[in-house]
């Protein structure tokens, strides 16, 4: 093997060294894949290229690659021309500016404020190691403790700390024991009685709180329970400032007179804003209401229409419906029912001849007015006033008799009289088939023609029982002169 040859082996030996390491590199991920080829973490090239297991090759821009294993300066900062030996490492002497060769070795006790870590590697640590092992007082390190922002306090910012790494012992003064209990480092809520509060002095100077009872001065917005008695109501004589009254003295306040059912003093009746109240002892479910000068009177269905009787203002429609259940009339302006109306029209126009009652008539009946007081059967005239008085035989001017009383009828009132048909009266004693002649006794009847001078004979009608007659007044009159 000439020298040319031994060259050739030489650098082959030494490229091959130079692959192996990036193969070995690349299998421990200490390499990165760059702009110009690989890169590696400074503490780990350093610690590789001090122990020649590493060669530093650089790539130029031909593609030439350059051996750095001789390289003067790491980042700018100038490494020993001291060559490192076995298991040294590069170190960073901040006095001489440079890295020097180190024996590997656990770091010595050093600030982490101090002149070896920039505040980057300060933030990186923050990262990197919780509070809990910071502050693990088996640590041999003392412990920091953190400000509100995470950044570290320095020794004298935290205020000492215990021979053994831990923070003084915390105590409590006199006050802080009216309300703490410290056992250890715990501090607990100590016990305090049933219904005491934090506060104050109840009264005087102003003073540091203590536990006590509430007093009335606490409460100047409120009012104690032990204030007033049952039965009493708050009444607020200033702004939020309520006091107890008693029933008496609320009526007092109010003015108010109470009644029995109603505030007395109010107006009752039935006018705008009065009150009103019930005024009916016996007043009842389904009643009607009715306004009265007392207050609400109960009214049954048959009491509402006896009330509303009379009073009607105008006239009732019915509305297509009818009224049922009503009785026989009986007065001149009663309603007539229909089984009324077809007996008197039946009446009219085929007269009973044999009345069912006592003084009682059939036929034409006519609607006139008394002269004077009459009574049933009596036989009267119409005199020159146009009403009808009793006649009499005993001259010709007080004859000219037409009607028959049928009622009691009294002077200048209107009544029934008979002026054709049937009449009955039980008094009556009359021979049946004779006629009945105008009596000279004022008003009678009689079936004795009048015989003395200027007397008229006048026939009435014919008797048909005892107690009956047909009343048929003739207009043919007889005036008697004598023999």
């Amino acid at each position: 093997m000439n020298g040319a040859d031994t060259e050739r082996l030489t650098s082959l030996e030494s490229k091959l060294r130079a692959l192996t390491a990036r193969i070995n590199a690349l299998a421990e991920g200490n390499f990165g894949i760059g702009a110009e080829g690989f890169r590696i973490g400074s503490t780990r090239l350093l610690e590789k290229l001090a122990g020649s297991l590493y060669h530093l090759y650089q790539r130029d821009a031909s593609g030439t690659e350059n051996d750095l294993t001789d390289a003067l300066s790491i980042q700018g900062v100038s490494i020993s021309d001291t060559a490192p030996t076995a298991a040294q490492v590069l170190v960073y002497d901040a006095v001489l500016d440079e890295y020097v060769p180190s024996d590997s070795a656990t770091p010595g006790a050093h600030a982490l404020g101090g002149a070896a870590h920039t505040a980057d590697t300060l933030a990186h640590l923050n990262t990197k190691v919780s509070d809990a092992t910071l502050d693990d007082h088996g640590d041999s390190r003392p412990p920091t403790a953190h400000t509100h922002d995470g950044r570290y306090y320095t020794e004298a910012e935290h205020g000492g700390v215990s021979p053994q790494g831990h923070h003084a012992a915390a105590t409590l003064d006199e006050d802080g024991e009216i309300l703490f209990k410290l056992t250890g480092q715990e501090l607990g809520l100590k016990i305090q009685s049933a219904n005491q509060v934090m506060a104050g002095p109840g009264a005087g100077l102003p003073n540091q709180p203590t536990f006590r009872a509430l007093v009335a001065a606490d409460l100047s917005l409120a009012v104690l329970k032990t204030l007033f008695d049952a039965t009493t109501f708050l009444y607020a004589t200033d702004d939020n400032t309520p006091l107890a009254k008693t029933p008496a003295e609320v009526k007092a306040i109010l003015d108010l007179e109470i009644g029995t059912d109603v505030l007395a003093q109010q107006t009752i009746g039935i006018a705008d804003d009065n009150l009103l109240e019930v005024d009916d002892a016996d007043a009842a479910d389904d009643d009607y209401a009715k306004f009265t000068a007392n207050g609400i009177e109960g009214r049954s269905p048959a009491e509402v229409m006896g009330d509303l009787s009379g009073q009607a203002a105008a006239d009732f429609a019915m509305n297509t419906h009818k009224i049922t259940g009503a009785v026989d009339p009986t007065a001149n302006q009663d309603v007539a029912t229909k089984a009324y109306v077809d007996d008197e029209v039946a009446k009219d126009t085929r007269i009973d001849p044999t009345p069912d009652s006592d003084h009682t008539g059939h036929g034409e009946i006519w609607p006139m007015t008394a002269g004077e007081d009459l009574v049933f059967g009596d036989a009267c005239y119409v005199k020159s006033d146009g009403k009808l008085w009793k006649g009499d035989a005993d001259a010709i001017a007080t004859a000219n008799v037409l009607f028959l009383a049928l009622a009691t009828i009294s002077a200048d009132a209107e009544g029934d009289f008979l002026h054709r048909g049937v009449a009955r009266d039980d008094s009556w004693d009359w021979t049946v088939g004779g006629q009945i002649y105008l009596s000279c006794t004022a008003g009678a009847l009689t079936q004795t023609a009048p015989s003395g001078t200027d007397d008229v004979i006048q026939i009435l009608g014919i008797a048909t029982h005892a107690d009956r007659m047909i009343w048929a007044p003739t207009l043919v009159q007889v005036e008697h002169k004598g023999t």
